[in-house]
This record gives structure tokens, sequence and C-alpha cells, in this order.
């Protein structure tokens, strides 16, 4: 990872710390209000699948973060991450630009690991699985958005 994006993302965060720090209690217990009232609309609203595949993803990122924390004498095949270990793609569980590239969270055929992707490569060694991923999204959202609507047509 190049040093000036790493120290790009500390930067932020230390931003983020001093907003946070100047915020009032007020403002402070409105926004953690918020985004309390957020995620139960969001759960409120999710289907067993949906639940299934948050839960899934949410370990497939905690595992990645374990293996992350690791120090250097691991094996080599330990280090080895994404295409470089020969496997498969199953199907892509999350995306993330935090690093400012767009990397896939994804999941491998015959493994219970999951590693993060660039973008661009999985566009170009698996585009049907990069698809799949796009179309269930869209179609999530579409979802929601029909049931917001729904909502603000009763309301």
């Amino acid at each position: 990872m190049p040093k000036d994006s790493r120290a790009r993302r500390e930067r932020l965060r230390e931003a983020r710390r001093r907003e946070r720090a100047a915020e009032s209690d007020e403002a402070r217990t409105a926004r953690l209000a918020s985004n309390a009232a957020r995620m139960a609309n969001m759960r409120a609203r999710e289907t067993p699948e949906m639940r299934a595949e948050r839960l899934a993803r949410d370990a497939a990122r905690t595992r990645y973060m374990r293996r992350r924390g690791k120090d250097s004498t691991a094996t080599l095949t330990e280090k080895l991450q994404g295409f470089a270990r020969g496997l498969d793609p199953e199907r892509i569980i999350d995306a993330n630009d935090s690093s400012g590239e767009l990397m896939f969270l994804m999941k491998w055929k015959n493994s219970d690991e999951a590693d993060l992707v660039p973008a661009k490569e999985a566009n170009v060694k698996c585009p049907q699985v990069v698809i799949s991923f796009y179309e269930q999204r869209l179609a999530l959202h579409s979802h929601l958005i029909a049931d917001v609507k729904k909502d603000e047509k009763k309301n």
C-alpha cells in the first residue's frame, strides 16, 4: 500500500477525531441517534437472505482483519491473496473504495476465506461474477427505493 494513501487516511481520521471532539453533546447525541435510527430502519427491512449475506460479509471482514494482523513470519501460501492463490471466484460479497481504489471482497470456491481483490483485476478475470454482483445490488436498491416510496405515499 502506498505510503501517501496511508498518510492521507491518517489525516482524514485525525480531522474526523477533531470534528467529533469539537461537537457539542447535543450534536453528538443527535448524530448517534440518527445513525441508530438509520440502522434500525435498514435492519427492519432486511429479509432473511439479506441478513445471512450481511452476517457472512461481516464474518469475512473479521477473518480478513485477523489475517492482516498476523506477523511477517507467515508462510508464503498465507501471504498469497486473491487470484494469486489460483482459486476460482464464487461471488463478490461486498465492494470498498476506502483506499482510493475500488476493491471487491471476493469469496472463493472450495474455500472459507475471502480476499480483497482490485476491481480492475476482477473485471478482466471474472466479468460474469462482477456483473452478477452489480445486478444483485441493483435489485436490492430498487427494492429498498420501492419500499421508501410506499412509506412516503402512506404518510
